[in-house]
């Protein structure tokens, strides 16, 4: 069972429509991508409080804000940085290109999630 799926209501709604609404938002509507995209806008999208909104993503994604945006962005630039079409964009472009601020945030996201620097990744996982 996954964390928060066992039939427990979150102001008003069961865990899985919740990590439906979370996923709708974040996912499919790409808004990970997007730097200025906060926790805070999602609580006021999903009609709760910043701490609520904090409360349920730890409940029903097993994770914070910033782990639930940074592992889908560190995903994205890994496909990035070992596809053909991509390796005329440097490193830190691709940082940009998958939402993060600036270079340290996307390094040390990247490390943390991925095990390796986004250069060394790229050098081992080239054209594949």
């Amino acid at each position: 069972m996954r964390p928060g799926e066992d039939g427990r209501m979150v102001c008003g709604k069961d865990m899985t429509v919740w990590r439906k609404l979370i996923a709708d938002v974040m996912f499919k509507r790409r808004r990970y991508r997007d730097i200025d995209y906060s926790a805070s806008l999602l609580a006021q999208e999903l009609g709760l409080s910043p701490s609520a909104l904090s409360r349920l993503l730890r409940s029903v994604m097993g994770c914070s804000y910033a782990d639930l945006v940074n592992v889908r962005r560190v995903g994205d630039a890994r496909k990035m940085l070992a596809a053909a079409k991509y390796q005329r964009y440097t490193v830190d472009e691709i940082g940009l290109m998958t939402g993060f601020r600036n270079r340290q945030s996307f390094f040390t996201a990247f490390v943390k999630h991925a095990g390796t620097t986004p250069q060394r990744y790229r050098d081992e996982n080239n054209n594949k």
